[in-house]
């Protein structure tokens, strides 16, 4: 590997154990019913990560609630996390986010919970307008296999193609016997990229690739990054071990670091005031009624 990506590769690795160590806390916490219910990550997590990790300032991040190892790629932290999922004070939603809905207008996430397709139709939207404007900004959709038999999905993507919005549609986690993109791609007008989701680096540099094609009008690519089981030793953690850089050691100190940080975020959080009252009809009203 070239310095470049032994820099993303040892950042992926570093990640990697920051969202286990999250999804394991968030899974506690919903076990004991301090919160509702969580969706590890699971097989799609170095897909996901190097999806946000490749994304840049201005981009914005769609997916669901078991889209949150992306979220971190992005830099969101696990105390803004924790406020959310906890609904204490430094939540943006005012506690009201549907259980996983997390969301972060200086990092560019928007996480949602409930119909598995509607965000990509968000996605394809937020990228026409980029391009419009001329920006140089795009949006990246994540969603499951599941999304496949839902009519949002094909909309963005036909949407997408047609108005060459810059917008990466990235499908993670487990096949179920789906149809591969790559069959189909010439129903929706936009490239079909497979790579392999278990290795975080190859999702980074073609997502970063996507993005390069949307910013010079080459419009919406589809990454189809499924894999059809999990992955027991991550390809990353072997690529980085066999060039000397991941030795048991350094994992040991890393995870120390992310257990700690972890450890700090609740604390934080759980530290924090709670959602005062009054603003339950904050940004509900334009004009709050007079009984109100």
């Amino acid at each position: 590997m070239n310095v470049a990506s032994q820099r993303v590769t040892a950042e992926l690795m570093r990640l990697r154990l920051l969202s286990e160590g999250l999804d394991e806390l968030l899974g506690r916490l919903a076990t004991g019913g301090v919160i509702g219910g969580v969706k590890p990550a699971g097989a799609a997590r170095m897909g996901m990560l190097g999806v946000g990790l490749a994304m840049r300032d201005g981009d914005v991040l769609f997916g669901t609630r078991r889209d949150l190892s992306a979220a971190l790629g992005r830099g969101l932290s696990p105390e803004a996390v924790l406020q959310q999922a906890l609904g204490r004070e430094g939540d943006p939603a005012l506690g009201r986010g549907m259980p996983g809905a997390i969301q972060s207008a200086e990092r560019g996430v928007v996480l949602t919970d409930g119909n598995v397709a509607s965000h990509a139709m968000h996605a394809a939207g937020f990228g026409h307008a980029a391009r419009a404007r001329g920006g140089a900004t795009v949006a990246v959709a994540l969603f499951g296999s599941a999304a496949q038999a839902n009519g949002e999905l094909h909309g963005a993507f036909n949407f997408a193609a047609v108005y060459k919005a810059q917008t990466v549609f990235v499908a993670r986690g487990l096949l179920a016997g789906e149809l591969p993109y790559a069959e189909a791609e010439d129903a929706w007008g936009l490239p079909v990229v497979d790579v392999d989701g278990h290795d975080g680096l190859a999702v980074h540099d073609a997502v970063q690739a996507a993005r390069a094609q949307a910013l010079s009008g080459g419009g919406p690519t589809l990454i189809d990054a499924r894999v059809e089981h999990a992955a027991l030793v991550p390809v990353d953690a072997a690529r980085l071990q066999l060039d000397g850089g991941w030795s048991a050691d350094v994992q040991s100190a890393v995870r120390a670091e992310v257990q700690e940080s972890i450890r700090a975020a609740r604390a934080a959080a759980e530290a924090a005031a709670a959602i005062p009252d009054e603003t339950m009809f904050e940004a509900v009203f334009s004009d709050r009624p007079w009984f109100l």
